[in-house]
Order: C-alpha cells, then sequence, then structure tokens
C-alpha cells in the first residue's frame, strides 16, 4: 500500500520514512527564503548569541545544535526549540507556548578602536 501511495503522489520513499521517524527537514518552498535570510549571527533580547547554519541553530548557552524545523499542519511557519516563529526575516520574533516571546537582531559590528578598549 506504502508504495502504491507513492508511485501516485509522487513522494520520494525518502520523504516518507524521514516524516516516519519524525525528522522534519524538506522546507516548503515559502519557507525556503525566510530561511535563507535567517543565516548567520543574531543576538536575541537576553544576551543570548545564536548562530544559524542551514536548518540548524547553535545557542551560546551550550545546549548545542537545535533543528529549524516546519511548523506542522502549516505551509509558513517555522519551530525552534519549543518556539514558534512570529517575526518577519528583519525582526525575528519567537513566541514560547507559554505566550513569552524573544526577539533577535544581528550583533553590531565592534569598531576597531572599540577592540582594543
Amino acid at each position: 500500500v506504502l508504495v502504491a501511495s507513492v508511485a501516485c503522489t509522487g513522494i520520494s520513499a525518502a520523504v516518507i520514512r524521514r516524516q516516519r521517524s519524525g525528522v522534519r527537514t524538506k522546507f516548503k518552498v515559502a519557507l525556503r527564503p525566510l530561511l535563507d535570510d535567517l543565516q548567520g549571527v543574531w543576538e536575541d533580547d537576553v544576551g543570548n548569541e545564536i548562530s544559524i547554519s542551514g536548518s540548524q541553530a547553535m545557542f551560546s548557552d551550550g545546549s548545542g545544535a537545535w533543528p529549524i524545523e516546519r511548523e506542522d499542519n502549516s505551509d509558513d511557519g517555522l519551530r525552534l526549540r519549543g518556539t514558534l516563529f512570529i517575526g518577519t526575516a528583519e525582526g525575528p520574533k519567537w513566541q514560547f507556548p507559554n505566550g513569552l516571546s524573544r526577539s533577535w537582531v544581528r550583533p553590531s559590528p565592534v569598531a576597531p578602536e572599540d577592540t582594543e578598549w
């Protein structure tokens, strides 16, 4: 039955295996530009540094790599570390289930004269 389903829908067997294993690595076309814009280094409003590379986020708190995942039942939502993306590419904002949110900004470049300070 699975083979017939795959043949009818055009979904690859690898995608089916990832879906069954709970790993969601395939992003909808609408999410790809957003994920591309989030690449690089950010700071949140409590002082964490976040580095985004591909669909992985590394936080400065030492918690390791976290996957950025597509929100279930959504074509344009992202989830990261228990939060839902509610911002924009220019002003990322992530909301926790309890309503608390964290905003991200790009770190300011350090001026050469400030490095000696």
